[in-house]
């Protein structure tokens, strides 16, 4: 695949994206969708400026290893093989590894010099960069060891190729014979082990071994020799699970291996039938082995596993007969080596990576190997591993001196003579070149936008001749001459300097913006230059540069819009986008202009001091409020919306434009969807401007809950008010208000408000807050659809990146159609979800293009066709290609042939006769001026034609249907079920399966296999097939046109973009039946009316019925949507309404006309019920077809409609006000039916680590097919993938990837971007959307921080001793329970994963002495546990001995044994309690796994879904509904884990459904978890520690609720034998959960330490708990009900949701769910409040409206972030592994009340000791938290924060904001955070109180007032009077000041001052200069209050409207 215009391709997916915008987001005012589309044109906005990576070529050396190379004499020349050895070697490699190279191809130096280094035993590393073979590398030297052995090997038995899974009764037989190998002198063993970190790598690997060891040529060379290298897959897919030495397990199983060996063989079958390429497939008779169970037998001499599943083995009884071989083959074989292969080392980090580190360990010691030992080969694969940190990294790692390693980076290939990276003399070039001259590149760009895309020859000469000053023609000699790639390089390198310079970054990736390369090649970086740069990379393709180059495209999604209010025609200004601004979010702030200066010049000569002139003209043009604007997707008008503020005054209410809800964070955030925002969070305006507000939205309207319940008592309307445009204060009046007396100095217009006084805030937090209708069209919003026609312009990011990825693929394919594309997000769920909604979205795009196309084909082309023919007429070129594409010329000469016959002649013809004369006759009826003109009825379309002769193109099937299947998708589209049956319906039809045969024979086959893809219309199958199958196959075809009829009419007949709305047709009267209505008309009186007016009028009348969704099959859509319906009851509605304004207009009566209609439409029209039916006819418009657009509310009509607006019934012109050519100049399907996209279908799947077949659809997106598969739908256009992805699979040969979202760090972005161009192509590009968070935001502002900054080296954590002590634990527990006999027979069912020691009750009960013996044997065993220890002990820099360690296990470990096996609840597994408490290590495997099962109906194991109990109460919680494979799954409850029945084989809930259950009381005003009391216990006493409250008497302000630790989660158990998904109406809204996240209960004390000296009490809990729960919708858990069926069995132990609303006290069945933790936990708190400071988190008297000021909070928060930064510093490790708690307020010890930090070991272990490690050292991490050692991250805070040109006021990404604390960004303050542990560091501390300002935080403090002071101020209208004043307080006179605003005005304002005050500061009781600054003011104004900077700075106007008081508290 080939890019030609990278840059180019930025522009056009812009382009492509603003189309869409103009498309969805239309706003009416005149200039605001042009206004907006060059906003986001600049860059910053919504694009990057593109920047361009150099991929650098790797050097190569002189050895060939393909067929005919010099391999072998390298060999014998570099490591001495012999000949023999060498030509062997040479010759496997040749046919296997090597296979298709040339032999003059070269190895890359490093593969070459990697492969050296391990031959001669030196442990090695390969570092190079992504696509450099390092796979390869490490390959290499292994076979190449592998056959040096071999040839030491006797002649051996080749394997058993008996196909035993053939026979009626197979009896399982193994692939080898161990001991004829043996016996051979042949020892089986392990001789290479490679380890991957996923399975995914596994699988991809696995293609290079067959290539290598298992293909037919190398199969023939190896029979030749007699000996075979076997190689596996050991991994969970791997067939077989089961222990192959025991005979029960073989008996009982060996038929379903039979079964997986069957389908291997088939496959292999296959793949010889289609010359498919093998790698994707195993061989049944090759050397890949076969089952997990015949590698037990005998070890392969290659095995590829993964870290989790050899961590497995080693604990398993089934697999030590694997690593007993191996360590035979080490100690009998002489020259034994055993290659000990980690790929992707970078990757084994942290916590995760130091387990890893141990467990090679442990491997070594299994196999009788030490790191040192000569038989061992250590070799290793990483992203980067240089200077000292790299190599104590592998020293830790492989427990061997780092002396002793070789890194291999890669070195790039030299540049005339130099190293590009680093030139000898600066730059590559460094002779004095001319400036490149633009013109012919800009020209070639023309070109390209022209069509011009292949080469254009006369052009490059032009261009060589150009640039090589004549010297040649020859494009490529010309960029030699004129050194163009070393001078793109040297510029792209000396920008990425600059940066690293600002930066003090070292390294990283030559890659500079285009701006950068424009100026070095071209002299400047003006806009022609720019284009001429994207010119010269077009030609770099044509030249064929050997440079290679990555365009880095960085998107954004767009905010919002937001403006100023303003009086006049056009009510808002300049538009500019939502939270633009950063300091100052409430404000827009630009600089001084002309403008500005002559409006002060004219203040000044009117009188005005200039001081207050300017303050004027600052407010006036500078300082004005914003509003967020939103719009009506109908008519476009627009709004101002807001986040509700306070009432200054009865019936106002202040808009702010930032959130002030910081009350909830972190775990209540922010709602980003407008569509989310209840009336207590949303204020929505209309400016009326010059605008008619519509009489029909002028009463009330109920409004809509956002959960979609019915309300009938919360009624809303559109008020008279007005906006403040300075304020942003509404007004509201009585709904009588004269407009024409409301205040001429605001914007007048109506507000959204409750007909209620009183609302309440309960009610209100539950209704939506947008309008239920317009008033201004009066479109409405519906409770089964989109609940207000108002919109904010905040596009969906699924949207947008399927708009992304179809252009992306759309420029690919200019040049090669079979592109693909590989889409990243960071979450499973993310991958799911975007890929449904980019197939889905595609396929409704195409689904309005073709049908568009195909109505004016049968409408147009094909009657003119037909009448052209009869008539002889010469074809126009467009009807000539419209015969051509159907090749309609013969078919319609032989329909006219026919026709043109007499009946009776020849009887059996005269059907068919008959028929084509019918056909004939309608077609001609479509001729223009023919009484059908331009008309087809909908069932034409849709399903052929059904007793209607109307068409040729639509025959069999309709031609809409025909064409979706030729591209590939299913007409039905990707839903799994009909849509369009009723939920009550018994029958449940599948769109996308069909099952053929009952019972034990039932088969599922996929949509696909119904089609007949090779007949030319792609008909469904009818030959050779069962009566069943035949009846199945037609219902999928009914159900199939049934749902397309659906979507549809959905697309084209409701919503905002119907037919008429776009200008394209109408539905329509049939024309046949137009003497029927002249009758009718003549009946009803309706004289003063023509025909044709008659029929507009019933044509709109229909045209009201399809909007409002009464249409077949949708029926469920609204409640009166039933045939049974009244319908006479229906008009009362839209119609009535229109029908009498029509009556008006044309002087008839009204009861007259609507008579007249109603027969019409249900009786000659015969839409029974007022449903319109499918024969419903459709006229078409052609380009000068005239238009009726609406003056007031600009909707289209077709016809006259009567005169009347069928939306907002205004009166329509007379006559037509447009055509249907002058519509849809920006219609995003217009211009891609113009463009002719060779994008049609878009394909997208899902690939993640939880897909259960990743080998076909690896292949599938690669386009390899087997027999029975379809390429045409089965082809996969775009891969869905996650983290699973990043590493180096090879998926493709890929030229783009797209990233969903910015990545978690650098090293992810440079291995996601690294799976594009690793084929050699000249361009590659990656396209990052980021989304609307901060951290994709700052990415995106910064790009160089992920583009070019150096990638991390990867760290350990090997001095912690708890991680150690766990995986001594573990093999000591595996040595005592094997000692004593226990293992595999005594497992639970399910087996456990971390070792095999029976089950809990055996242990408690001591069964067969079990307990007794395993404790005696601990006892008895001391030394054996201290050689233990001693192993793992190596390298370490634990300094407590190893002695000492072996005691404490052997003396805690007995107890910790009782512990797991006698805690309440929990597994019943003694190995995974075990590991659930933190005795055992994880391995990355995540502690208590959760499955959502949704599929189970055989003997064959469940379909599910997992994640880790964390994630699953939420993700999994019931009515939440998650997407796998397209298909959407609603959780209906939980249940016991799924087992087989040992009766029935089936499986079954067995078990409890939930693990734990509590009943848990919660504290509102202080926000802690009081207690977990077991379940029935007495809560009525439980008090709260902090404030009293006793429960029995707090009532709602301490609630309780009872929670379970849920065991499974089931989908709906009636589908679950199917697969059931869940059928959405609404659009995929969760169930609505309040999760709490790191609640600490406090059971049992702690060590407690009072640090002396300091205001600080700390206390450690070595095993503390910690709980993340999810309280439910509104906190009251959920309705879970017991003992359901399951399979028509009730069950106790399954418990399903009870959605029915119960507003009672009776609590007996709801539940929260929760996730507890045991872990290590440190609570830090003050021991007491210093005077003058506040340190509580919920200040009593600073509440508003349920609202706080967050301040204390805020800074303690802060001090937890800032804590865990400095922690990780300092420990050098990353800082996720110290989790933060949930803030907890305590008493102190005087009494008062303050804020405890949590902090717990937050990985799946619980705990790696770092929560007593920062107990330990806790004094020494908080001084480094407010010092400023040299190099430490607070010196680099002290940098950014306080001496940068741009200082951080607040946080940010330099700071305490990161990926992972996204949640807690709106909080986050480094001043706070410092001040705040200065008081825990310091009892005397008064964080400036005394006047000292001298600390960093404080002295920066003191900008942050003044600043906020003024930012304040500025707020506020100058004519109120504030002026801003500085007392200066402190011991630095001019610099220790209080900032106040005063106001010494008279009036309502009075003379008042505000002081503002540090966030600690207490306003109560002031103390120091506070108090001093407070007396001041209190001598000089009437009143004083206070602001705290940290609201002044976040939310200026909340903070004003909340002035905090000195009252005491």
């Amino acid at each position: 695949m080939a890019i030609i215009d990278p840059i180019g391709i930025q522009e056009n997916i812009a382009e492509q994206l603003l189309l869409y915008y103009d498309t969805s987001f239309s706003m009416s005012g005149k200039g605001l969708n042009e206004e907006r589309n060059d906003l986001l044109r600049a860059y910053g906005n919504m694009l990057q400026e593109p920047h361009v990576e150099m991929l650098l070529d790797y050097e190569k050396c002189d050895v060939r290893p393909g067929i005919g190379g010099n391999l072998s004499q390298k060999l014998i020349e570099d490591l001495n093989f012999s000949e023999d050895e060498a030509q062997f070697c040479s010759e496997i490699l040749g046919n296997g590894l090597f296979a298709g190279w040339e032999d003059d191809w070269q190895l890359y130096s490093h593969q070459w010099e990697m492969t050296k280094s391990v031959l001669q035993d030196i442990p090695s590393v390969i570092t190079s960069g992504t696509g450099s073979g390092k796979t390869e590398s490490f390959l290499l030297p292994i076979l190449i060891s592998l056959l040096k052995e071999s040839r030491n090997w006797n002649r051996a038995p080749g394997p058993n190729n008996h196909p035993w899974w053939r026979e009626r009764r197979p009896q399982y037989q193994p692939q080898r014979d161990s001991n004829a190998e043996i016996s051979s002198g042949r020892q089986p063993g392990i001789r290479a082990l490679v380890l991957y970190p996923m399975n995914a790598l596994v699988e991809d690997q696995l293609g290079r071994l067959r290539n290598a060891l298992d293909s037919p040529e190398v199969e023939n060379l190896f029979n030749n020799e007699g000996n075979r290298i076997y190689f596996g897959r050991y991994i969970g897919a791997t067939p077989l699970a089961g222990n192959s030495f025991d005979e029960d397990v073989v008996n009982r199983q060996q038929k379903q291996l039979a079964g997986e060996m069957i389908e291997i063989e088939n496959s292999q079958n296959a793949v010889q039938q289609t010359g498919l390429p093998t790698e994707m497939f195993a061989r049944i008779d090759g050397s890949e082995m076969r089952s997990r169970w015949d590698m037990q037998q005998t070890a392969p001499d290659l095995m590829i596993t993964n870290i989790s599943m050899l961590a497995i083995m080693l604990m398993r009884e089934q697999e030590q007969e694997i690593f007993e071989q191996t360590r035979e083959y080490l100690e009998k074989t002489p020259d034994a080596k055993f290659h000990l292969v980690i790929d992707e080392l970078h990757l084994s980090r942290g916590s995760s990576g130091t387990e890893i580190a141990h467990l090679i360990r442990l491997l070594l010691d299994r196999l009788g190997l030490s790191p040192t030992d000569p038989r061992l080969r250590i070799i290793a694969s990483s992203a980067s591993l240089e200077g000292e940190e790299g190599g104590n990294y592998l020293q830790e790692f492989f427990a061997r001196d780092n002396a002793d390693f070789k890194i291999i980076p890669g070195a790039p290939e030299k540049i005339e003579g130099q190293n590009p990276l680093n030139p000898s003399e600066g730059n590559i070039v460094i002779e004095d070149i001319p400036n490149l001259p633009p013109e012919p590149f800009i020209q070639r760009v023309d070109d390209i936008e022209n069509g011009m895309r292949g080469p254009q020859i006369s052009w490059q000469e032009h261009c060589a001749q150009l640039i090589s000053n004549g010297k040649t023609t020859d494009l490529k000699e010309a960029f030699d001459f004129a050194k163009i790639g070393p001078r793109i390089i040297d510029a792209a390198r000396n920008s990425r300097d600059k940066i690293n310079e600002i930066e003090g970054w070292e390294g990283g990736q030559p890659v500079a913006p285009i701006s950068d390369l424009a100026k070095s090649l071209f002299g400047s970086s003006s806009k022609e230059n720019i284009k001429a740069f994207r010119g010269l990379m077009i030609a770099m393709v044509e030249s064929e540069i050997k440079l290679r180059c990555r365009t880095h495209i960085l998107l954004r999604n767009p905010t919002g819009l937001a403006s100023t209010p303003e009086i006049g025609a056009r009510p808002v200004g300049d538009l500019t986008q939502v939270g633009k601004t950063h300091v100052s979010p409430d404000y827009t702030s630009v600089e001084w202009s002309e403008d500005d200066e002559k409006l002060l010049k004219s203040k000044i000569k009117n009188g005005l001091e200039e001081s207050i002139a300017r303050n004027q003209v600052l407010w006036e043009n500078h300082r004005r409020r914003l509003v967020e604007l939103l719009y009506c997707q109908y008519c476009g008008t627009m709004f101002y919306s807001g986040f509700r503020g306070s009432e200054p005054a009865p019936n106002q209410i202040e808009v702010l434009d930032s959130d002030p809800k910081l009350h909830g964070l972190p775990d209540d955030q922010i709602k980003q969807r407008i569509e989310e925002r209840s009336f207590s969070e949303l204020v929505v305006f209309w400016p009326l401007a010059d605008q008619l507000w519509s009489d029909a939205s002028k009463g009330t309207i109920n409004q809509f809950r956002l959960d979609r319940r019915d309300t009938n008592s919360s009624t809303f309307r559109w008020y008279p008010a007005t906006i403040n445009p300075d304020t942003c204060v509404i007004t509201r009046y009585l709904p009588s208000q004269d407009f024409t007396q409301l205040p001429n100095d605001c914007v007048k217009g109506l507000v959204w408000h409750p007909t209620s006084r009183n609302l309440g805030s309960d009610v209100s937090s539950l209704l939506s807050g947008l309008p239920v209708c317009c008033p201004h069209c009066d479109a409405r919003g519906s409770r089964y659809g989109l609940m207000s026609p108002v919109r904010a312009f905040r596009p969906g990011v699924a949207e947008s990146s399927q708009v992304i990825a179809r252009r992306i693929l759309h420029n690919l394919r200019l040049d090669d159609i079979k592109s693909t594309l590989v889409s990243f997000s960071d979450t499973r769920r993310g991958a799911s979800d975007l890929a449904y909604r980019i197939t889905s979205r595609q396929y409704s795009e195409l689904l309005r293009e073709i049908s568009i196309q195909s109505l004016r084909e049968l409408a147009i082309f094909e009657p003119l066709l037909l009448d052209c023919l009869i008539e002889g007429k010469e074809f126009p070129e467009e009807l000539e290609q419209f015969a051509s594409k159907y090749n309609l010329k013969d078919e319609m000469n032989a329909l006219l042939a026919l026709a043109q016959q007499p009946i009776g002649l020849h009887t059996a013809m005269d059907e068919l006769i008959e028929e084509n004369k019918q056909t004939k006759e309608n077609i001609l009826k479509r001729r223009k001026g023919e009484q059908n003109e331009r008309t087809i009825r909908l069932s034409s379309l849709i399903s052929g034609l059904q007793g209607h002769s109307e068409t040729i193109l639509s025959k069999n099937q309709g031609m809409l249907f025909s064409k979706l299947l030729s591209h590939g998708f299913n007409p039905a589209g990707i839903e799994q079920k009909n849509t369009t049956k009723s939920p009550t319906d018994d029958y449940i039809c599948f769109l996308q399966k069909y099952t053929v045969g009952t019972g034990q024979n039932l088969t599922t086959k996929r949509w696909t296999e119904a089609i007949d893809w090779g007949s030319p219309g792609y008909e469904f199958k009818s030959n050779n097939l069962s009566i069943d199958e035949k009846a199945k196959i037609n219902n999928l075809r009914a159900d199939m046109i049934t749902q397309l009829q659906n979507e549809f009419l959905d697309n084209f007949a409701s919503g905002s973009s119907t037919l008429e709305d776009l200008g394209l047709g109408n539905f329509a009267i049939n024309s046949n039946n137009l003497q029927q209505i002249n009758s009718l008309r003549e009946k009803y009186n309706l004289s003063n009316i023509s025909n044709e007016k008659l029929r507009d009028i019933s044509e709109s009348s229909i045209r009201i019925i399809l909007e409002r969704y009464r249409y077949t099959p949708k029926l469920h859509s609204t409640d009166d949507n039933v045939d049974t319906i009244d319908g006479r009851q229906y008009w009362r509605g839209k119609i009535t309404n229109y029908l009498r304004e029509v009556s008006e207009r044309n002087g008839i009566i009204y009861e007259d006309l609507l008579a007249a209609i109603e027969e019409i439409i249900s009786v000659v029209e015969a839409h029974t019920g007022f449903v319109i039916r499918e024969h419903v006819c459709i006229r078409i418009t052609d380009e000068n077809s005239p238009i009726w657009i609406c003056d007031r509310c600009g909707k289209n009509h077709t016809h006259s409609s009567g005169g009347i607006c069928v939306r907002c019934y205004n009166n329509l012109t007379d006559k037509p006000n447009s055509k249907m050519k002058h519509l849809n100049k920006r219609n995003l399907v217009f211009k891609s039916i113009e463009e002719n996209s060779p994008v049609k279908k878009l394909l997208s799947l899902e690939l993640t680590g939880q897909t259960s077949n990743q080998k076909s659809r690896q292949r599938k997106f690669k386009g390899l097919f087997l027999p029975d598969e379809n390429e045409l739908p089965e082809s996969i256009d775009l891969l869905s993938v996650t983290t699973t992805m990043e590493v180096g699979v090879d998926i493709g040969n890929l030229t783009a990837v797209h990233l969903a979202n910015m990545p978690p760090a650098r090293y992810n972005y440079q291995q996601r971007v690294g799976r594009a161009g690793r084929r050699g192509q000249i361009h590659s590009i990656a396209i990052a959307f980021c989304r609307d968070s901060s951290h994709d935001t700052h990415h995106f502002h910064n790009p160089m921080e992920m583009l070019a900054s150096p990638s991390p080296i990867p760290r350990l954590t090997m001095n912690r001793l708890t991680i150690m002590e766990r995986m001594i634990s573990k093999e000591v527990l595996y040595r005592a329970f094997r000692a004593c006999d226990i293992g595999y027979d005594h497992r639970p069912r399910p087996s456990d994963t971390h070792g095999e020691f029976g089950k809990r009750d055996d242990w408690v009960h001591d069964l067969n002495g079990r307990r007794t013996n395993v404790i005696d044997w601990i006892n008895d065993n001391k030394s054996e546990i201290e050689k233990i220890t001693e192993l793992f002990n190596r390298f370490t820099e634990i300094s407590t001995p190893s002695k000492e360690i072996a005691q404490k296990i052997h003396r805690e470990l007995p107890d910790k044994l009782d512990t797991a096996a006698q805690r309440p609840g929990g597994p019943e597994g003694l190995a995974q309690s075990l590991a659930e408490l933190g005795v055992l290590p994880m391995f990355g495997m995540p502690t208590n796994v959760r499955n959502l099962v949704y599929k189970t109906n055989s003997r064959n194991p469940f379909d599910k879904i997992d994640r880790g109990l964390g994630q699953a109460i939420s993700e999994f919680a019931p009515l939440s509904r998650i997407r796998n494979e397209h298909v959407l799954y609603e959780s209906r409850g939980i249940s016991g884990s799924l087992t087989k029945n040992p009766r029935t084989r089936y499986y079954q809930p067995t078990g409890e459904p939930y693990t734990r259950s509590n009943h848990a009381v919660f504290c509102n005003n202080c926000d802690i978890l009081v207690s977990m009391s077991n379940i029935g216990d007495d809560i009525n006493d439980i008090e709260c520690p902090v404030c009293g409250d006793l429960k029995e008497a707090a009532g709602e302000s301490m609630p309780d609720l009872q929670f379970i630790a849920p065991a499974s989660f089931v989908t709906d158990p009636r589908g679950i034998g199917r697969g059931d998904g869940f059928r959405d109406r609404f659009g995929e809204e969760n169930s609505r959960i309040s999760a709490r996240s790191g609640l600490f209960h406090e059971g049992e004390s702690g060590k407690i330490y009072n640090h002396s000296g300091k205001n600080l009490i700390s206390e450690f809990h070595e095993s503390g708990e910690v709980f993340r729960m999810n309280l439910g919708p509104g906190q009251r858990g959920y309705k879970l009900i017991p003992n359901q069926d399951w399979f028509q069995t009730p069950m106790d132990n399954l418990w399903l949701i009870d959605e029915s609303l119960d507003e009672s006290d009776n609590r007996e069945h709801n539940w929260g769910l929760m996730a507890p933790r045991i872990t290590e936990v440190i609570r830090i708190r003050p021991m007491e409040t210093p005077r003058g400071l506040v340190l509580d988190p919920r200040l009593p008297g600073e509440e508003r409206n349920g609202e706080d000021t967050s301040r204390v909070r805020g800074a303690i928060i802060s001090a937890s972030a800032l804590i865990q930064r400095v922690f990780a510093d300092y420990l050098d490790i990353d800082p996720g592994e110290l989790a933060i708690g949930h803030l907890r307020r305590v008493v102190l010890a005087d009494g008062t009340n303050g804020g405890e930090i949590i902090f717990y070991d937050d990985n799946d272990n619980s705990g790696s000791g770092f929560s007593s490690q920062l107990d330990t050292d806790l004094i020494k991490v908080l001084e480094r938290s407010v010092n400023s050692p040299k190099n430490t991250y607070i010196d680099a805070i002290l940098e950014h924060g306080s001496k940068s040109d741009t200082p951080c006021l607040t946080s940010c990404q330099t700071c305490l904001r990161s990926y992972s604390n996204t949640r807690y960004h709106g909080l986050l303050d480094w001043v706070s955070a410092m001040s705040y542990i200065r008081v825990l560091l310091n009892q005397d501390y008064s964080c400036g109180l005394d006047g000292d300002f001298s600390t960093p935080e404080m002295n920066e403090w003191m900008k942050i007032s003044k600043l906020a002071a003024k930012q304040v101020k500025d707020s506020r209208n100058p004519q109120e009077g504030w002026e801003h004043v500085e007392y200066e307080l402190g011991k630095d006179p001019g610099i220790s000041t209080i900032n106040l605003l005063c106001n010494t005005g008279e009036g309502a304002t009075g003379q008042r001052a505000v002081i503002f005050i540090h966030p600690l500061w207490d306003q109560c009781n002031p103390e120091g200069i506070l108090r001093t600054a407070y007396e001041r003011a209190l001598s000089e104004y009437e009143q004083i209050t206070f602001i705290d900077t940290f609201n002044a700075l976040r939310r200026p106007t909340w903070a004003w409207m909340n002035q905090l008081t000195g009252n005491v508290r």
